[in-house]
C-alpha cells in the first residue's frame, strides 16, 4: 500500500501563505473543522506520522519520503481557487471567513506569493509525504 499526505504548512508554502493570511485577517477557527492533515488522535504531517499509522495497521517494510513539487499558477488568487475547488477542510475554512475579510486575505496571499514569481507566473513550493508498506 502507498499513500500521500500533505506535509505541515511550514513545508507547503501555499498552505502557509493561506493560513498566515487567514490568521492575520480572518479566523482560523471559523469552520470548526479538524486541522488539515488531522486524524483522530494525531496528524499526518511528517514521515514519522505516516510510519506510525502504517506500523499500527500491521504493515511491514514501511518507509516514507518527502516528495517535493510546485503548484504553478498564473496569479496568486488561483491558489485560493485551488483550495476552494481541490480541498475539503481548507475549502470549508475559506468559505467560513467573513466576506469583509476575504479581500485582505487574498491581498496578503498576493504579497506573500511575490517571492515565487517567475517568467510563467508563480511556482509555489509544495511537499507531500509518501508512505508505503507491505502486508501479507
Amino acid at each position: 500500500m502507498a499513500f500521500t499526505s500533505w506535509a505541515a504548512p511550514a513545508e507547503n508554502i501555499a498552505w502557509r501563505l493561506l493560513f498566515e493570511a487567514i490568521s492575520a485577517h480572518g479566523d482560523l477557527k471559523a469552520a470548526d473543522t479538524p486541522p488539515p492533515g488531522g486524524t483522530p488522535g494525531g496528524t499526518l504531517r511528517s514521515p514519522e506520522d505516516l510510519l506510525r499509522v502504517l506500523n499500527a495497521a500491521g504493515f511491514t517494510e514501511t518507509e516514507t519520503r518527502r516528495v517535493h513539487g510546485e503548484w504553478r499558477v498564473a496569479i496568486p488568487g488561483d491558489l485560493v481557487e485551488g483550495f476552494r475547488r481541490g480541498t475539503v477542510l481548507t475549502a470549508a475554512l475559506i468559505a467560513a471567513q467573513p466576506a469583509k475579510a476575504l479581500p485582505a486575505i487574498e491581498a496578503a496571499i498576493t504579497r506573500g506569493a511575490a517571492a515565487y514569481r517567475d517568467s510563467d507566473g508563480f511556482a509555489v513550493p509544495i511537499t507531500a509525504i509518501l508512505g508505503s508498506g507491505i502486508r501479507g
